[in-house]
């Protein structure tokens, strides 16, 4: 067994080691990659980089977009301390795109003197699509002690979508229509993603939202685009 004396004096050595950089205590890099998806085509998705325990004082960052029938993107970035080892990347995505799952790819790597070192590849994949993505959110007041999608027939009940749209995208949409519909029985038109209603019918019911909308393509202003989305939720309605 080592005797104390020794093996502090051990930890001392080692603690100065470190401490003086002639060898690396430091934690691994980690490459963490994200995105803003899911993504509707038209508008933009940003990719964020971010080195973690970064051992450089500059990283350099090359992404790559893979898609179908289609030259992926490229772009070379640089993570380091002016944004704190984190590097964006945003694509738009034209009305000539095809829906479905893409993915990009980041490759990390850094120079010493004329030498590259590559830290790793991340890869992070991502959904296009023609329709908004979002949740129909319901809610009543005094909120009933069971579930949120609880309501009483005897107050009225707020129905909201929160929809997936960083870009503000819908906002230079138009003729921006939300068609509300309990158990496929039409409600109202809306222009807004809001709706107050008083439920009378006792059991569970289903309430179904769809966005209609009309896009113009900047590219080409004589070309609209439809664009929208369906929201749905069940909800159970008692008497009380």
């Amino acid at each position: 067994m080592m005797k104390p004396l020794l093996k502090t004096s051990w930890l001392l050595i080692f603690l100065s080691l470190c401490l003086f950089n002639f060898i690396d205590c430091k934690a691994e890099e980690e490459l963490l990659l994200s995105s803003d998806q899911p993504g509707i085509i038209g508008s933009n998705i940003t990719f964020t980089l971010r080195v973690k325990n970064p051992k450089q004082s500059s990283y350099d960052v090359a992404w790559v977009e893979q898609v179908w029938g289609r030259r992926g993107r490229e772009f070379q970035g640089v993570a380091d301390s002016s944004n704190s080892f984190t590097t964006n990347w945003t694509l738009p995505f034209t009305y000539d795109f095809i829906p479905g799952t893409y993915s990009t790819i980041a490759t990390v790597s850094y120079k010493i003197l004329f030498w590259v070192d590559t830290v790793g590849s991340v890869v992070t994949y991502f959904n296009l699509s023609k329709d908004f993505k979002g949740i129909l959110l319901i809610n009543q007041t005094p909120t009933s002690k069971k579930k949120p999608t609880y309501v009483s027939t005897m107050n009225e009940t707020q129905m909201n979508v929160s929809l997936h749209d960083p870009y503000n995208y819908l906002s230079s949409a138009t003729n921006v229509t939300w068609s509300w519909y309990k158990d496929s029985t039409f409600i109202a038109n809306t222009s807004t993603p809001d709706l107050k209603f008083n439920f009378t019918k006792e059991g569970v019911t289903n309430v179904n939202v769809t966005l209609n909308a009309l896009h113009t393509n900047a590219s080409n202003p004589n070309a609209t685009y439809y664009i929208g989305g369906s929201f749905s939720a069940n909800i159970t309605v008692e008497g009380n």
